[in-house]
């Protein structure tokens, strides 16, 4: 056994800060530090508001590219299932227009977007909560879903970072992994697509992921990875599998 937990010195009740906002901060630069006050108090609250934070802006941010993206999709997807131009001008005139700031539009593209973290939090949760149990951790799954929510931070900070330079570039067409340094690389292509698996911001994921597992279920390296890898390897098969059904609608590929 090699708790990672025990390495230091134990964290003080009330170390997370208000509802948990300090290890969410401190999560970007102290994650160890961050995931030992996790421990103490499992506070998980402040990190779910911080992730929908996030979501929120970036999904604010990226709105008018994201609006734009979904007709082009609309018309490739209609397109290749040979539907009639008239079909095609029907459906464009029911989407919102890419400038259109109306309550309806904001809160169905924009509000939903916390949907993302809810999601992954929980899913998270659940299997760090059974996977430690199974290594043995006695942890209740408020502290599961107090490090999955710490850890699910620094994912949406990624997908933050992401937003702004989506809206910077006016396409949806960016990558902040390998990809971006390949020359005329399609994005819509399914080598891209596999590339999304070695974006910074996910590989930071993992990480902290590892480390949180690792010590708020107090457990050995190896455990708190393996954890972390089976949560991180299962989100990732929506992402890819998102990027490869884009690679076969746009581009036929």
């Amino acid at each position: 056994m090699d708790p990672v937990a025990q390495s230091a010195p134990e964290s003080t009740p009330g170390a997370s800060g208000p509802l948990g906002f300090s290890a969410a901060f401190r999560v970007l630069f102290a994650p160890t530090a961050a995931f030992r006050a996790v421990a103490t108090d499992g506070l998980w609250v402040g990190p779910v508001l911080l992730c929908f934070l996030f979501a929120l802006i970036g999904g604010w941010v990226a709105l008018p590219v994201s609006l734009d993206f979904g007709r082009e999709m609309a018309i490739a997807s209609m397109e290749r299932f040979g539907a009639p131009e008239e079909a095609i001008d029907e459906a464009l005139a029911k989407m919102p227009d890419p400038d259109d700031r109306s309550f309806k539009v904001v809160a169905q593209n924009v509000g939903g977007t916390v949907f993302t973290p809810i999601f992954g939090i929980l899913f998270g949760a659940i299997v760090i909560h059974l996977g430690s149990r199974f290594l043995g951790s006695r942890q209740g799954f408020r502290f599961s879903l107090a490090a999955a929510a710490t850890a699910m931070v620094v994912a949406m900070l990624g997908s933050l970072v992401k937003s702004i330079v989506m809206a910077m570039s006016g396409t949806v067409e960016v990558s902040l992994g390998p990809g971006a340094l390949i020359p005329d690389l399609d994005f819509f292509s399914k080598g891209a697509a596999l590339l999304e698996i070695l974006d910074p911001f996910a590989i930071w994921f993992l990480v902290v992921s590892a480390i949180g597992v690792s010590v708020v279920h107090r457990l050995s390296r190896g455990g708190g990875f393996g954890i972390a890898f089976a949560w991180w390897i299962l989100g990732m098969i929506p992402v890819v599998g998102m990027r490869l059904f884009l690679s076969w609608t746009m581009s036929g590929a």
